[in-house]
């Protein structure tokens, strides 16, 4: 079951799973967020609560702010791991791109991280690379960090 997205199948698992975790946890309540309104309509069709929301309404907006007097230096700041389905080759043409990723040791090794990597430098070779690679895939960076980058946009 991907657990990116629930259109592509896995709703039946999600609501089996849900129904037996309050089986054995019987005052607790379960809602699923869901990414698009067709992932809510199938949980709601397994007989679970669901709604729809946006990733980006848990992100803490004390951090993650517009901040004043920051002069910007990059045309754009474009946020997504280097997996392929995030197309980066559709950032070819910004003249000024920093590029924010991080490392997810279950989408393979550091050594496949650097070589994604290395093919997104190859591509865009202007672009900067917002963290630095490290043995165990790529630095982490604060928020405060990651706000100030992208208010550099």
């Amino acid at each position: 079951m991907p657990s990116w997205t629930l259109e592509q199948g896995g709703s039946e698992t999600a609501a089996q799973i849900a129904a037996s975790y309050l089986a054995d946890h019987p005052r607790h309540k379960l809602t699923f967020f869901c990414n698009t309104t067709r992932e809510t309509e199938l949980m709601l069709g397994e007989g679970c609560a669901a709604v729809t929301i946006n990733q980006n309404c848990l992100v803490n907006d004390a951090l993650f702010r517009p901040l004043p007097g920051i002069k910007p230096i990059y045309d754009a700041v474009y946020n997504a791991r280097f997996a392929p389905y995030k197309r980066h080759e559709l950032a070819i043409e910004i003249d000024n791109l920093a590029l924010n990723y991080y490392y997810n040791h279950l989408e393979g090794s550091p050594a496949e991280f650097h070589a994604d990597r290395a093919r997104i430098a190859a591509m865009i070779p202007n672009a900067h690379f917002a963290k630095e690679l490290t043995a165990d895939g790529c630095q982490w960076v604060p928020g405060e960090e990651i706000n100030l980058l992208l208010a550099q946009s």
